[in-house]
């Protein structure tokens, strides 16, 4: 396809600003990352700290509730960061990089290389964080009975 030089001033300018927004998405995830483990931690160490005035035994399900919200919007980061890689690929294609050349379309061959690539560790972490809350309520009450 032949691109104009105004088309490809207009494509490298948005090709800037969606690489952009890529790099402000992966600061926004690492701190929704990092935000869900420290309030699910704050949570249970602040009714690790206050059992004896525990008038509300479901309030153990809250940092589950937490890591789910917070899960579901990375996952929505993900997905439209997802989507701007794909559409980064189609200009780095459109200016006819040769063959392997472009971050982007380099990026879609990595997972074949790699035994994980970062969008399942993204998975494995948001899932031991799950699982982790859910066997944290579900045994915080049994603690409870015990002592």
């Amino acid at each position: 396809m032949d691109i104009d030089d105004r088309q490809k001033e207009y494509i490298l300018e948005e090709y800037r600003q969606l690489r952009q927004e890529i790099l402000l998405v992966l600061q926004r995830t690492d701190v929704l990352e990092r935000n869900a483990l420290l309030a699910c931690g704050a949570i249970w160490a602040w009714l690790a700290t206050h059992v004896e005035n525990l008038q509300y035994k479901m309030v153990v399900w809250v940092p589950l509730f937490i890591s789910v919200l917070f899960a579901l919007k990375s996952g929505s980061l993900r997905y439209g960061q997802h989507r701007i890689t794909r559409y980064l690929q189609r200009i780095e294609q459109t200016l006819g990089l040769a063959e392997g050349l472009g971050w982007h379309n380099v990026h879609f061959m990595i997972p074949k290389s790699l035994p994980l690539g970062v969008g399942l560790w993204a998975i494995f972490y948001w899932i031991a964080i799950i699982v982790g809350n859910i066997v944290a309520a579900v045994l915080f009450p049994r603690l409870l009975l015990t002592s």
